[in-house]
């Protein structure tokens, strides 16, 4: 199993398989980000959609959980 330092975790973590998306922001979460803290963040989105009842089709909640998801992530 590959291991990264994960930046969420700050510790030596089991990496993603892939990047989550095809993008830049895809790469830098598969380069930075552990598969564990991935599954944290995935089960955070599911409480904030549940919470603010988003349509996760909608652009604009689409932005909001971007940004929720990079302060997570790499703050």
């Amino acid at each position: 199993m590959n291991m990264i330092f994960c930046h969420k975790l700050k510790s030596k973590q089991p990496k993603l398989s892939s990047p989550p998306f095809l993008d830049e922001i895809g790469e830098k979460i598969y380069n930075e980000i552990s598969e564990p803290a991935w599954d944290m963040w995935l089960m955070k989105q599911t409480q904030i959609i549940n919470h603010y009842q988003l349509d996760p089709m909608d652009e604009k909640a689409q932005d909001l959980l971007d940004g929720e998801m990079m302060t997570f992530l790499f703050d």
